[in-house]
């Protein structure tokens, strides 16, 4: 049950929330406070609702804790997502709210693993460790949805443009060769 009522010259709205708990918010304008309650009310009613305390968890300890329950791994994996939390994903993401990070946020930390000389596959890498942080916290409803969508990463090799040879090069590259070759330099070509 929700409702609204005024408390001095603000207005409060109030909830109850799947977890049981009142959730309650001041608002200078009745309309902000509706609004608030309707964006609320249809979180809940989609199953969506995320509570606003759950993401104020850091990174760092969130992702601490999600390396305790990954268990689907072998122990050399386990290893190699330990070393990238720790080297590369909590010193940047460390300190901030799981709720606070953004797509941008998460394409700086790229663009910072590819300016200091990572190679392509060392930073999809350490992207694919922290996405997996953060897919898990939208399942665990710490946050709504992850800020690893859409973040492009670099290409893991140059590809040169191909060049092929013409007709003519081809006859001369067969006439230039032992005669037992030859057959295999038109199968080639």
């Amino acid at each position: 049950m929700a409702h609204i009522q005024k408390r001095g010259s603000k207005w409060q709205a109030r909830y109850r929330a799947p977890d049981g708990r009142e959730r309650t918010h001041r608002f200078e304008r009745r309309v902000d406070a509706e609004n608030w309650l309707n964006t609320n009310g249809a979180d809940i009613a989609r199953g969506m609702w995320i509570d606003p305390q759950a993401g104020k968890v850091t990174f760092e300890d969130y992702a601490k804790g999600w390396l305790t329950t990954k268990v689907d791994v072998s122990a050399r994996t386990l290893i190699n997502i330990e070393g990238r939390l720790r080297n590369h994903a909590i010193p940047h993401f460390g300190k901030l709210r799981m709720s606070d990070i953004r797509p941008s946020s998460v394409r700086a930390f790229v663009a910072k693993l590819t300016s200091a000389g990572r190679a392509p596959s060392t930073v999809k890498a350490i992207y694919l460790t922290a996405s997996q942080v953060f897919d898990q916290a939208v399942l665990d409803g710490v946050i709504a949805r992850t800020p690893c969508l859409g973040v492009p990463l670099p290409s893991d090799r140059k590809q040169d443009e191909m060049h092929f040879l013409s007709a003519d090069q081809v006859n001369d590259l067969a006439a230039a060769i032992d005669d037992r070759y030859r057959a295999l330099i038109y199968c080639a070509a």
